[in-house]
């Protein structure tokens, strides 16, 4: 079985521990954990803890109570598996009867001049204005969480209150794994143009629903609703849960709450908001034209024109630019220039081509201990370059064997004499030098290079 296959059927084994509480109309509540795999679907959850608990199936329904408090109803969601609906491992869940109200769909809030009194409940609505809570029947998309736009944002992307009333000084809370999707979001929320524009809430004026390429417009909806969030000021952090979930349903590769790339992610969302902000409706066709020796002023010019006669939107303005390309002919010397758009670089990291060794030198005499010494060579050095440096850093005079042509070989050994001395001194022989016991001299002689020649021993 191969390392994929390997991987793919661990995941799917993987089990989850859920919380669950049953609770009764004589306020005889009980609590139990059952343990499911991931795959496992909503409506196992639900059979598992009605036998676990000794009740019906039928006069009762399962509630996502996550960080206990009400989440969602799973009762239209029992042919979908515990990660589809956005489950996570450890959280709570909630049996009550069928005919029991969800009196729970609260958020508490603290004692403050604006809000109830000590002890009491309150929710905080969308503009920030802190309501007295009233036990409901039934839940609207109006409900004082504020609108609930297709689902983006509503109950279940809670704002924790907090007392702190400045603006901006909110966090995003962990779903597993997606701390790559708390630090873009946070990156975003705080670059000031991007913040202004959706804040003031002039990207709705170039929403685009028609985009085939875009999300029609249910993404940067739900982005600039979870922006009034974190800057409406009195939140500690929010909860973006059902705005992954979103995510998950664009970008299935974002879905469930493993690991992901951050730049992959912001690469996502910001190609996400530009399509679905994209000013131009019908795109033209344009035929690019040769660069014909033309200035670089020129055809930078006319890229960018062209480009933005079918890419114009708020992302475009500040994220995206041109970078040059060439291509030259070695036969005719043609060269041909071209503007590209970007929107990210990708930037080499630079590595160190240098190889720091360990090495021991020994005197053949006896006059001294053995002496431990780093040094550094190239990484594509050879054992000469070792012996050289290690002369150089135990203060030894330095010569060269008559095979090297370093510049230094004018002052070489005499004929005959082995190689190994060439960071020899005052009876001191270097051939120790190579850690894992091979002598120097054969090292030379093979013309190994110094990470060959030193090996495991480094």
């Amino acid at each position: 079985m191969g390392g994929n296959e390997e991987e793919e059927q661990n995941a799917q084994e993987e089990q989850m521990s859920l919380h669950v509480r049953l609770v009764t109309k004589d306020a005889r509540d009980r609590e139990t954990t059952v343990t499911l795999p991931q795959k496992a679907k909503v409506e196992d959850l639900k059979n598992t803890a009605c036998d676990a608990f000794g009740v019906e199936r039928e006069g009762n329904k399962l509630i996502d109570y996550y960080q206990q408090r009400f989440h969602a109803s799973l009762e239209g969601k029992y042919d979908s598996s515990l990660e589809e609906a956005t489950l996570l491992d450890g959280q709570h869940i909630k049996l009550t009867p069928r005919d029991m109200d969800d009196e729970d769909d609260l958020v508490h809030a603290p004692s403050s001049p604006t809000s109830p009194g000590p002890g009491a409940l309150a929710v905080i609505s969308a503009d920030g204005v802190t309501h007295p809570a009233y036990r409901t029947t039934q839940r609207s998309s109006s409900s004082a969480y504020g609108s609930t736009f297709r689902g983006v944002v509503g109950p279940q992307n809670v704002p924790f209150p907090s007392a702190n009333k400045e603006a901006g000084l909110a966090g995003l809370s962990n779903l597993g794994n997606t701390c790559f999707m708390n630090s873009s979001l946070q990156c975003l929320a705080h670059t000031v143009p991007l913040m202004r524009c959706f804040l003031t809430g002039g990207y709705t004026d170039d929403l685009n629903r028609t985009n085939p390429l875009g999300m029609h417009g249910e993404l940067a909806e739900g982005f600039g609703q979870l922006m009034e969030l974190l800057w409406k000021g009195g939140v500690a952090h929010v909860t973006p849960r059902n705005f992954k979930d979103s995510i998950g349903r664009f970008a299935p590769q974002f879905s469930g709450y493993a690991q992901h790339d951050s730049q992959e992610f912001l690469a996502f969302l910001l190609d996400g908001l530009h399509e679905d902000l994209n000013r131009i409706k019908n795109k033209p066709y344009i035929e690019e034209k040769d660069s014909n020796n033309r200035p670089d002023e020129e055809l930078a010019a006319e890229a960018w024109h062209n480009y933005r006669q079918r890419n114009d939107s708020f992302i475009v303005d500040h994220f995206q630019g041109l970078y040059k390309s060439t291509l030259d002919c070695p036969r005719c010397g043609a060269n041909s220039a071209k503007f590209d758009p970007f929107m990210y670089l990708s930037v080499p990291l630079p590595e160190s081509r240098m190889l720091s060794l360990t090495l021991h030198m020994v005197h053949m005499d006896g006059s001294e201990h053995p002496t431990k010494y780093v040094v550094e060579v190239p990484s594509t050095g050879t054992v000469l370059d070792v012996l050289v440096a290690l002369a150089r850093t135990a203060n030894l005079p330095v010569t060269y064997p008559p095979s090297s042509t370093k510049a230094g070989a004018k002052a070489g050994v005499a004929p005959g004499q082995e190689a190994a001395a060439a960071a020899a001194a005052g009876g001191a022989m270097a051939e120790a030098a190579v850690v894992g016991g091979a002598t120097a001299e054969a090292a030379v002689g093979g013309g190994a290079t110094a990470g060959a020649a030193v090996g495991g021993g480094a």
